[in-house]
């Protein structure tokens, strides 16, 4: 099952990596933030269709302006290149997307991102690190006993259904920026950018 979790290097250049944190650190008022009891505050722009944060997941896109042609252009790389990885013949495609920023003391407990119950329609996962963080962030699956340390522009990605891809990510000890998309192959739950 290892081989399922599938690590792309260098996926995302410098130039959109700096354009993607400088769009996030100038609108942190259009993000929900959620401020933890342990001192630290994860920020999240939500869209899409995803079951667990419907409160705060909005399914038009919209306020990313600044922005735009980066989102359009991993909106058609992402799908293509899981298609490559996964040798997956299925027409996919974004479901959920997000940007984040995690302030430093953060850390996501063990989950899940698909069940029976929740998000059936994900069929993959995929992590894109716009930053590096020297100390802490390595990404945790405890089934496979397997854990990754992302840099800066790697694209993580697996399937989102599967106890065996529990996963978490360990505390961090400066801020990460992240874009993250869910995919599904259900045309009817995509997530469309106009």
């Amino acid at each position: 099952m290892i081989d399922r979790i599938k690590l792309i290097k260098d996926f995302i250049p410098e130039e959109d990596r700096a354009r993607l944190i400088e769009f996030i650190d100038n609108n942190l008022d259009k993000f929900w933030t959620y401020d933890m009891q342990e001192n630290y505050s994860r920020h999240a722009l939500r869209f899409g269709r995803d079951q667990v944060w419907w409160d705060s997941s909005d399914t038009h896109i919209h306020g990313l302006e600044e922005i735009e042609d980066i989102v359009e252009k991993y909106f058609k790389l992402v799908p293509e290149k899981l298609q490559e990885v996964f040798e997956d013949d299925v027409e996919i495609m974004p479901a959920t997307f997000w940007l984040a920023k995690q302030g430093k003391g953060a850390f996501v407990k063990a989950h899940h991102d698909a069940h029976p119950d929740i998000n059936k329609h994900f069929r993959y996962s995929v992590i894109i690190y716009l930053n590096s963080n020297s100390d802490g962030g390595e990404l945790y699956f405890p089934f496979m006993r397997y854990t990754i340390k992302p840099e800066a522009g790697d694209m993580i990605t697996f399937p989102s259904h599967g106890n065996q891809y529990l996963h978490e990510v360990a505390r961090i000890e400066e801020d990460r920026y992240s874009m993250l998309f869910w995919i599904t192959a259900d045309k009817k739950l995509s997530l469309k950018l106009k």
